[in-house]
């Protein structure tokens, strides 16, 4: 019998730290998100890259060390990273080089969010979100 009590202890210890680490963060946070766009006008085809920024702007360090910061695309999620927590007062910045390429004329909106899941207790969820809309028009026109 004390043969399975090591190794039950274990389990029991592994488990309650998995629990502690996946319940929602408690401490007050204030995290904002910026986006800027390579281009707000551009012609069927042509590249858009994004720049994802999520700053601290409080002045505690949240609990988890990252969090999903997620840009949709007219609706459509076309990014979902992990992205770090920075520090109070510091932003993290995510760049993707391959961009987003211009289908067809139209207007697209992108919608950056960060802690969609609501992980954080952000003291101000109304900087969560920006929206831009990048207008898309025929070659030539």
């Amino acid at each position: 019998m004390l043969r399975w009590r090591i190794p039950l202890t274990l389990l029991v210890c592994a488990i309650s730290i998995f629990a502690f680490l996946r319940r929602p963060d408690t401490t007050p946070v204030d995290f904002a998100v910026g986006l800027r766009l390579s281009s707000t006008s551009v012609s069927t085809g042509q590249v858009v890259v994004p720049e994802l920024e999520l700053r601290n702007a409080g002045t505690n360090t949240a609990r988890h060390l990252e969090t999903s910061i997620r840009l949709y695309i007219n609706g459509e999620r076309w990014l979902d990273e992990p992205l770090h927590l920075p520090e109070p007062g510091k932003t993290e910045t995510l760049t993707r080089s391959s961009g987003w390429t211009a289908p067809a004329p139209g207007s697209y909106e992108f919608r950056l969010v960060v802690d969609e899941a609501r992980r954080l207790n952000d003291t101000n969820r109304g900087n969560n979100s920006v929206t831009q809309t990048v207008t898309v028009t025929a070659p030539g026109s």
